[in-house]
């Protein structure tokens, strides 16, 4: 089961910043979506992801700040000195199946870092991945692309989930499908349909920056070369979770848990889905 987005992994390629997102993708420049249990399946996300307006990056990135080697050799968000920074895990084909692994991670490691910033303080946050199926912020439950999202999220902001709950279809962009509350039904008949309203005034939550982890300078504050692990690594240790780009094998598909390793097969690699990396090691 790919769906939960978040793991730990040594290495991945391709990776963007999930630091701060309209692009809106024509629906049908994405096929309809194959049943997962289909061999071979293919699926959640474009092979090439670019944002939209390149590269947002204000800030110095955290390995050209610090000493690469000091990097501890296992971390993770989930145990920071026994507070856990992460948001709650979530299965995209959860109530069915939506292809919509751009969306969860991207909102993922939004949320994570809110969470970080907000020193895991209660309630938690965590950002609406139907709004941007909804509004076409990068894609709908057919595919798309995760830095369409990150550019999605900076330029139009986005919506927690007591906006918008998941819901797994490709929905419209109308003020239901941003925000809304919803009435059950009442007295004398409570089994009778409930009511719902749009609501105007919510907090929308932006991105101030975005890019790829293996930009910037290549040593870091000490002039030491550093190589994408180690970039990946300085920015999930400074700042929180990424996402990330992977090749989902047929070995990955019946990955169940632990260490996953497969040897690199260039003439067979493509991006095809979106996982949030939180930490590195055993």
């Amino acid at each position: 089961d790919l769906s939960p987005m978040r793991s730990l992994f040594l290495l991945l390629v391709s990776c963007g910043l999930a630091l701060s997102i309209p692009v809106s993708p024509h629906r049908d420049e994405f096929p309809s979506p194959p049943s997962p249990d289909v061999p071979g399946y293919k699926g959640c996300r474009v092979g090439t992801s670019k944002f939209p307006a390149g590269d947002r990056v204000k800030s110095p990135r955290p390995h050209e700040l610090m000493d690469t080697t000091k990097l501890p050799k296992s971390f993770s968000w989930s145990d920071v000195n026994g507070t856990n920074y992460l948001t709650v895990l979530r299965n995209q084909h959860i109530p069915t199946y939506c292809g919509s692994c751009w969306a969860m991670a991207t909102t993922s490691t939004l949320s994570d870092r809110i969470k970080i910033m907000r020193k895991a303080a209660h309630p938690e946050v965590l950002l609406a991945p139907q709004v941007l199926i909804n509004c076409g912020g990068g894609g709908s439950c057919n595919g798309g692309d995760p830095a369409a999202a990150f550019h999605y999220m900076a330029k139009t902001g986005l919506p927690d989930e007591t906006c918008q709950n998941y819901e797994a279809v490709n929905g419209m962009c109308e003020p239901y499908g941003v925000c809304e509350t919803c009435t059950p039904g009442r007295e004398p008949d409570p089994l009778l349909p409930g009511t719902c309203e749009p609501i105007k005034n919510y907090t929308r939550w932006y991105a101030d920056e975005y890019g790829m982890v293996d930009g910037g300078k290549d040593h870091d504050r000490l002039g030491r070369s550093v190589r994408k692990a180690d970039k990946m690594k300085a920015e999930i240790y400074a700042r929180g979770p990424i996402s990330c780009g992977v090749h989902v094998t047929d070995k990955f598909v019946a990955y169940k848990g632990g260490v996953f390793k497969q040897a690199f097969d260039p003439l067979v690699f493509l991006l095809d889905h979106e996982l949030a990396v939180v930490g590195w090691g055993m």
